[in-house]
């Protein structure tokens, strides 16, 4: 397991460009903290099971990041398709309204 020395050494090195990678993912510093935070959590567990290598941490730690930030995105592209599935046309929907919901629908699904 990583000390706690180490650990600290690890993240004054590489939160700050870390956060500003996982920003150009997210859009929203907000989020990008949490997943900085959840990248380091990853890395404490990841040492549990296996030696690290000084080597490769910086390499594990974005490798990590952009996972998390790929499983988030794959997420939200679930809900927002599951929202707009709920919105389906009813029988007496305006023509037009109906049209731009296929256009939209084309538009998510492409």
């Amino acid at each position: 397991m990583i000390d706690d020395k180490i650990l600290s050494d690890i993240y004054d090195r590489h939160h700050h460009e870390l956060f500003i990678y996982i920003c150009g993912f997210t859009r929203m510093p907000e989020v990008a903290e949490d997943f900085l935070h959840d990248a380091f959590v990853r890395l404490i567990r990841y040492s549990q099971k296996y030696p690290l290598d000084e080597s490769n941490i910086r390499a594990f730690l974005y490798r990590t990041a952009r996972n998390i930030c790929i499983d988030h995105a794959r997420r939200n592209r679930k809900l927002s398709m599951t929202a707009l599935d709920d919105n389906t046309e009813s029988p007496g929907t305006d023509p037009q309204e109906a049209i731009e919901l296929k256009e939209l629908r084309r538009t998510v699904n492409s």
